[in-house]
């Protein structure tokens, strides 16, 4: 969950993907910070590699999107 201001939230924030994609470049870079290299690598293995590998979540960017 995102906390968003007031322009944001009516400006249709909740469906930017480059604010979700900076929240999570941010947790990363918290955990990096706080732990180091291996606790980021952890969580971005258990978080983003395994479930994409087992398809549970897809990447997708705007340029893949805009050659559909």
């Amino acid at each position: 969950m995102l906390r968003l201001g007031r322009g944001e939230e009516h400006s249709g924030g909740q469906r930017k993907p480059a604010l979700l994609a900076n929240a999570l470049e941010a947790v990363i870079a918290a955990i990096y910070l706080d732990g180091g290299l291996a606790p980021a690598r952890d969580f971005i293995h258990h978080q983003i590699i395994e479930p994409a590998e087992a398809g549970l979540i897809s990447f997708s960017s705007p340029m893949n999107r805009s050659r559909e």
